[in-house]
């Protein structure tokens, strides 16, 4: 949602997050908008930042001990910077090459693989993450997953989230 339009449709956001129950964040620059602005979040569980988006100790300074706040890392440096930080859970990525962050240089499975094995909190892969790979990537040892555009791109996101269901399922059990 571009942030122009967050902010036009804040109350109906609002409005929606509290009637469902599941943990919800604002990622990216809608995030960064209402943490510079002094703004909490609209009924979100928390944030999501990058590398170039407000800093970790400010969103845990604004939303509270309880707010969970992730941190994008893309190369082993900032992830050794993120695990100095007080974020809930860091990601790893992308993975592979993708058009929402053009120009990015993919991290590859390795990456994402020794930043898991160094955390001591989640770390979710990002970046072409699918029903055509998730298997792979779990049998490899990765254990947390961001989904998106194989979702928001699907004629059918349904059957694509029991797909992705089923390929976890197969490898972590029920």
């Amino acid at each position: 949602l571009a942030v122009g339009l967050f902010f036009g449709r804040r109350r109906a956001v609002r409005e929606l997050v509290l009637e469902h129950p599941l943990a919800v964040e604002l990622a990216g620059r809608v995030a960064g908008c209402l943490l510079v602005d002094g703004v909490a979040p609209v009924g979100a569980d928390g944030v999501h930042v990058g590398q170039d988006d407000v800093d970790v100790a400010h969103c845990r300074e604004l939303l509270g001990p309880n707010a969970i706040i992730g941190l994008s890392t893309h190369s082993t440096e900032e992830f050794t910077q993120g695990l100095r930080t007080d974020a809930t859970y860091l990601s790893a990525g992308p993975i592979v090459a993708t058009p929402t962050k053009p120009g990015r240089a993919p991290t590859g499975i390795s990456y994402a693989l020794e930043c898991q094995t160094r955390s001591d909190r989640p770390v979710f892969v990002t970046g072409g993450v699918d029903d055509s790979n998730i298997f792979d990537l779990a049998v490899a040892g990765l254990q947390n997953f961001v989904v998106v555009r194989a979702l928001t791109e699907a004629s059918d996101p349904e059957a694509v989230a029991h797909r992705i269901t089923e390929e976890l399922t197969r490898v972590f059990g029920s």
